[in-house]
């Protein structure tokens, strides 16, 4: 396993290098970011596999995270990246 070139903590380290850019380099870049989230993934077919009983489970595990209020917000990642 090879060593992470980022340290302990890449999320810092990639907010880090996102401050340090330049005002014309921030549309770039948040385009790449937005490539990574979104790929263009319309090429793939819809999976019309049935539930299985662990991915039941784990839509209810993730259901009650969200009421408990144990999941971030959009909006707050927004303004930490932002900010």
């Amino acid at each position: 396993m090879s060593e992470n070139p980022y340290g302990s903590r890449p999320q810092i380290t990639a907010k880090r290098s996102i401050n340090k850019l330049s005002d014309q380099d921030i549309p770039l870049v948040a385009d790449l970011v937005r490539r990574l989230i979104h790929p263009a993934d319309h090429h793939i077919p819809y999976d019309d596999e049935p539930l299985t009983d662990e991915d039941i489970q784990a839509v209810k595990e993730a259901r009650q995270e969200f009421l408990e209020g144990k999941t971030i917000k959009f909006e707050d990642i927004k303004h930490e990246l932002q900010n």
